[in-house]
């Protein structure tokens, strides 16, 4: 089980080096045009974490195998680190779409003249209409806001301008946040996944945070 690499000895193989023996999580393939990478996703008890490691490509020969043996210690582990790393992340996440501004949400908007107070009616992406080609590159978020007794306005929704009044109130709840957590936290493969994603080498389904993303 574990990773094992053969070892060579004037040019004949006499023997099998193993490695992360106990502590292999899942094997994984990524596939590029014309090669593939073979790595598995191990503990690494070092730096008590988990991490990637390659044992076979198509690029070469020579390479090793790797098979899935993770003991119940090492699972539990690995759960413990990824329910953390997921809670630190859904918190920051938490507290961004909480303070996002969209659809319904009373806003607070200060600017030179003053402060003006109101609700977000409409929120979108916006392309300039002089660009013809790539418009979803060069679209912007935008939001309206009816203003209070004042008609509506139209700003981006980045705008460091725009505060959502009362904004604890959109948290998601901590006991839902626990669960995703949880959850998460008996996907092995996600950091790969998504690593993989974020390289542009497989397109990454379903939802990225909390219950949107």
């Amino acid at each position: 089980m574990a990773i094992r690499y053969p070892v060579y000895e004037n040019g004949k193989e006499t023997g099998t080096r193993v490695e992360y023996a106990g502590c292999v999580l899942a094997t994984r393939e990524r596939n590029y045009y014309d090669d593939s990478d073979f790595y598995a996703v191990v503990w690494d008890e070092a730096t008590q974490n988990i991490k990637e490691v390659e044992y076979d490509t198509t690029r070469c020969g020579g390479g090793g195998t790797a098979d899935v043996d993770a003991t119940p210690e090492v699972c539990a582990k690995v759960e413990a680190v990824l329910k953390a790393d997921a809670l630190k992340t859904l918190h920051s996440q938490n507290e961004w779409q909480a303070k996002h501004p969209t659809v319904g949400k009373r806003v607070r908007v200060t600017h030179k003249g003053g402060v003006m107070s109101g609700r977000i009616f409409w929120a979108g992406r916006v392309c300039p209409p002089w660009i013809r080609y790539h418009q979803e590159r060069y679209a912007t978020d935008r939001v309206g806001i009816e203003v209070d007794g004042n008609g509506k306005v139209f700003m981006d929704a980045d705008d460091k301008a725009i505060e959502v009044e009362n904004w604890e109130q959109y948290l998601v709840a901590e006991e839902e946040l626990v669960k995703v957590a949880e959850a998460r936290s008996k996907d092995y493969t996600r950091r790969s996944r998504m690593a993989s994603a974020a390289s542009g080498m497989l397109v990454a389904n379903g939802p990225a945070i909390l219950v949107y993303g």
